[in-house]
């Protein structure tokens, strides 16, 4: 046994021995050889801290359905450096509750029901490097709210009810380089929020709602190297926004609603090294909407509107390793062949989800190293793609039609590391993957492609399989054949087809049904209102009130069969003139129901 281990086990018997464990926790030691205590079992109402070893350096405790409250309990850990009470129901933090802990740097609180948080909260803590009070309720923010925490450096605000940031919110939180906003319902930041935060290396407000970029925003954040501002609803981005970010080198920018990139956009981020604009509504990329941008090395465009990107777009690009354009199903590939050939240092290629790919397109890529080219389609004729490429060491050939492979396909494909072969209508017989499954359980991948046919092999891993138990060639159905290659078709490969055409069946005659019911009854009901049935008055029958009038105890209704106006008295009920004879009569809701005894 290893003398540290042994060690590190002979302190754990002492401190076990020294001072009992709290029956609800376990303790031990963790990777650094600090004595730790976690309590996980749940179901707590308050915490054993007096039960607890005076020594103790870490406490975590978690639910589930822990229902805590919290106060200065803490005073006995004096040696405690990590606190994380999560998933516990707390309500608040508690004023002074972390009061003598001089030596506490991590507090974590994420995860429970705090709905407001004050000043004296943290009273005590000027030492504090970490706070996380992410995914609670917390509804507001004051101004100098952690004016207690000098040497905070990171600070998550994440998926809270936060509207607004007060004026000074992070006073005396000079020392502050990460801060998360994000979650919140902001839907603005203004420009003097982080006066007081001026060495912030990384901020995220994903989520927040913003609709724009103020230009004056980060003029005292320029130290500020991570921008994440994605998933919002950011329209359009000018070329001074980031003028002050001078240091960025990582912005995400993705799942907002850009149109387009003007030209010059970055015009100062000499040193940004990751761009992602994914999932937006780009249609074109200009020649010199990536100017400056010499140090770019990571680059995602995928999902959005592309259908042309010019040619001097990528001469930039000349540090580019990885590229991801899939997605964009209107982006002709073709023309930019040649200019890809600039792209000599690139290692991860995604060109996903695309209509048509050139089967030369691949080279110049003569350090490629991931390629995925999943949900293009591709017949086993595509896989000419690769005869170009032999660095790979991650391919993803999911979702496509290939159905099998023949013994030089299969030798490229066992030089490569790892290969995704998810959802293609493979064929599992000697003729398609017979070659294969040969070597199946020499393959490093990390997933084994399963079978689509025939039909007694579907779902099954071809590590399973024995080549001598296989079929020669099997017959299949073109249309089933066609549809299995369709993306994520899972009911295809999980066999449940005819299951699924059922379903489908029967939900389509029940419609139907319904249909033809509420036809009929419509019909039937058109069909009372224009036959004799309304010449009858037998016991209790209703007339729309807009076809009588009423004045003081009569009432005049005018019968449309005869336009004979009949006036009943309401104090006698009886009719002033010959049949019917109306024995009572009601107004309610726009309509007149009465009663009679005669047939007209």
């Amino acid at each position: 046994m290893d003398i540290r281990l042994l060690l590190l086990l002979l302190v754990a018997a002492f401190v076990r021995g020294y001072k009992e464990c709290p029956k609800e926790c376990l303790c031990s030691l963790d990777e650094r050889g600090r004595i730790q205590t976690i309590c996980n079992r749940g179901g707590m109402s308050s915490l054993p801290i007096a039960e607890m070893d005076t020594n103790t350096e870490v406490l975590i405790i978690r639910g589930p359905r822990n229902d805590l409250t919290i106060g200065p309990i803490f005073l006995s850990l004096k040696k405690l450096e990590i606190l994380r009470i999560t998933d516990s129901n707390l309500p608040s933090v508690g004023t002074y509750s972390f009061w003598g802990t001089d030596r506490l740097r991590i507090l974590d609180l994420s995860r429970n029901n705090i709905t407001a948080i004050a000043q004296d909260n943290f009273k005590g803590q000027e030492h504090l490097d970490e706070l996380d009070l992410s995914h609670n309720k917390i509804n507001g923010l004051t101004s100098w709210v952690f004016a207690n925490l000098k040497d905070l450096r990171r600070l998550s605000l994440a998926n809270n009810l936060i509207e607004k940031l007060a004026h000074r919110v992070f006073y005396k939180v000079s020392k502050l380089k990460y801060l998360d906003v994000s979650g919140n319902p902001l839907t603005d930041l203004p420009p003097g929020v982080f006066t007081d935060i001026m060495e912030l290396k990384g901020l995220k407000c994903r989520k927040c709602l913003l609709k724009e970029i103020n230009s004056k925003l980060f003029q005292h954040v320029k130290h500020l190297t991570v921008l994440d501002l994605g998933e919002n609803y950011i329209k359009h981005i000018d070329v001074g926004d980031f003028k002050d970010l001078k240091r960025l080198t990582k912005l995400h920018l993705d799942g907002n609603q850009l149109s387009t990139v003007v030209d010059y956009a970055f015009p100062t981020q000499k040193s940004l090294e990751f761009l992602d604009l994914s999932h937006n509504q780009l249609a074109k990329i200009p020649n010199d909407a990536f100017s400056h941008l010499s140090n770019l090395t990571v680059l995602d465009l995928s999902y959005n509107k592309i259908h042309k990107m010019m040619p001097g777009t990528v001469v930039p690009w000349k540090k580019l390793h990885t590229l991801n354009i899939s997605g964009n199903k209107q982006l002709d590939l073709f023309p930019l062949r040649i200019t890809f050939y600039n792209l000599r240092h690139l290692q991860a290629l995604s060109i996903a989800d695309m209509d048509d790919i050139p089967m030369d397109l691949l080279h110049s890529f003569d350090q490629l190293k991931v390629l995925n080219v999943s949900g293009n389609h591709f017949l086993n004729t595509s896989l000419t793609l690769l005869d170009s490429v032999s660095t790979l060491e991650l391919l993803d050939l999911s979702r496509n039609n290939l159905n099998g492979f023949d013994d030089i396909q299969v030798w490229k494909l066992r030089q490569i590391k790892d290969v995704k072969l998810e959802n293609n209508p493979l064929i599992c017989d000697r003729c398609h993957m017979g070659a294969l499954i040969e070597i199946a359980q020499t393959l490093s991948w990390n997933v084994y492609p399963i079978c689509y046919m025939p039909e007694r092999l579907r779902a099954k891993p071809i590590s399973v399989l024995n080549v001598t138990t296989l079929d020669w060639c099997t017959e299949f159905d073109n249309d089933l054949y066609d549809m299995a290659g369709i993306s994520e078709n899972i009911l295809l490969k999980r066999g449940n087809f005819n299951l699924f055409a059922i379903i489908c069946a029967v939900g389509f005659i029940t419609i139907a049904i319904i249909v033809l019911i509420i036809v009929l009854s419509v019909n039937r009901h058109s069909a009372k209102y224009y036959t004799n049935e309304d010449k009858r008055c037998d016991g209790l029958y209703e007339k729309n009130i807009d076809t009588l009038s009423i004045t003081g105890n009569e009432l005049n209704y005018k019968f449309p069969i005869d336009d004979i106006i009949y006036t009943i008295d309401e104090s006698t009920l009886q009719s002033t003139t010959q049949p019917p004879l109306i024995t009572s009569f009601t107004t309610r809701n726009g309509y007149i129901s009465f009663d009679c005894d005669y047939y007209f």
